[in-house]
């Protein structure tokens, strides 16, 4: 085993133990916060579980699992947007661009097996959601 992968995996036990506490946390006290925190870590969970399936071989490399992690980390974006309109005042508007923007970003991607656009529109989500929660964070 090499630096890299027991760093690795350390960091993916890590993850998975914080996600374990939050999960627990939000049975024990279902607030809505507390639901999007669950599914914020449930998200890196998930692109973990298909990362070492994938490295065992238990789990072939296809066009599925590629976008799967993809819309993992789409996902835990669109969380942090969720978790700002938990906490701060967010318009409605916000979330519901981000849901929708979301969703046909999905779509797409499971469709189509490789896009120039579909990766332009991924990056500009991103870019605009985190420069979004960035800026509503920084102003609270």
């Amino acid at each position: 085993m090499t630096l890299d992968e027991l760093s690795q995996y350390l960091t993916w036990i890590l993850y998975i133990l914080v996600f374990a506490v939050v999960v627990v946390r939000a049975v024990r006290d279902p607030m809505r916060a507390n639901v999007d925190l669950a599914l914020l870590f449930g998200l890196p969970g998930l692109m973990i579980l298909i990362s070492a399936l994938t490295k065992s071989g238990l789990l072939p490399t296809s066009h599925i699992t590629s976008t799967l992690s993809s819309a993992a980390l789409l996902g835990m974006v669109y969380m942090l947007v969720r978790l700002a309109y938990d906490f701060m005042d967010v318009p409605v508007w916000v979330i519901r661009t981000a849901e929708v923007t979301l969703a046909i970003i999905l779509v797409e991607a499971f469709m189509v097996t490789t896009s120039s656009l579909l990766t332009l529109a991924e990056i500009v989500y991103l870019l605009a959601a985190l420069s979004y929660v960035s800026v509503v964070l920084v102003r609270a």
